[in-house]
């Protein structure tokens, strides 16, 4: 059998468990634990959004910082494991901001809907990107957007160029990507906007 996820109502509470195939298959609302990673850079507050490995769901897309499924019977203290997996490093849960929980469907795969309550956090990252280890089999690297930029690509219906922060997992650079929001996982646009809401509202400058 494989891995067991809890099934909510639209309560949030919890009704029964299933197996992550048959929750994705049903598209039964279950929870996921996502945090954002904030930067400082010169002064101005950036956003650290994962480059998806080829290889994984939604291929060379950015995504949150880092982010995973609750297995049955866990909290967000629990979900929090996924920093260190992806990102290599290792953060008390209590150092965490919450952002709260907001429903969230994406595509998945061709015909179904990921039916997802979010458990949000975040995290005011201030050591060298280079500390950050990437999990190779999932995260290609990561890219730093301003947070003024990422509200223009939220805004905007169609490409546009902006000066990022790349790091690969060796070295950083910037770079000027062309970007529109068809370059990040297909959230909604109301998570986008809630999450650059809150972020905005906790950052330290």
């Amino acid at each position: 059998m494989g891995e067991l996820l809890d099934i909510l109502d639209e309560n949030y509470q919890v009704i029964g468990q299933e197996t992550r195939e048959n929750v994705h298959e049903k598209e039964l609302l279950h929870a996921a634990f996502q945090c954002w990673f904030i930067k400082i850079f010169d002064g101005k507050p950036y956003i650290l959004f994962q480059k998806r490995n080829s290889r994984v769901n939604y291929p060379n897309l950015l995504d949150t910082t880092a982010a995973g499924h609750l297995s049955a019977g866990e909290g967000p203290e629990q979900g929090a494991r996924e920093i260190e997996e992806e990102l290599g490093i290792t953060i008390p849960f209590e150092d965490l901001s919450s952002l709260g929980k907001i429903r969230d469907t994406l595509p998945w795969r061709t015909d179904k809907i990921d039916n997802e309550l979010c458990h949000l956090y975040a995290y005011q990252y201030d050591s060298p990107l280079q500390s950050l280890t990437l999990q190779a089999s999932e995260v290609e690297g990561i890219v730093c957007i301003s947070m003024e930029d990422f509200s223009k690509v939220i805004e905007s219906e169609g490409k546009l160029d902006f000066e990022v922060i790349v790091y690969d997992g060796q070295a950083v650079e910037s770079k000027i990507l062309n970007l529109s929001m068809f370059d990040f996982v297909p959230h909604q646009l109301a998570y986008y906007q809630y999450n650059l809401e809150k972020l905005m509202a906790i950052v330290e400058v």
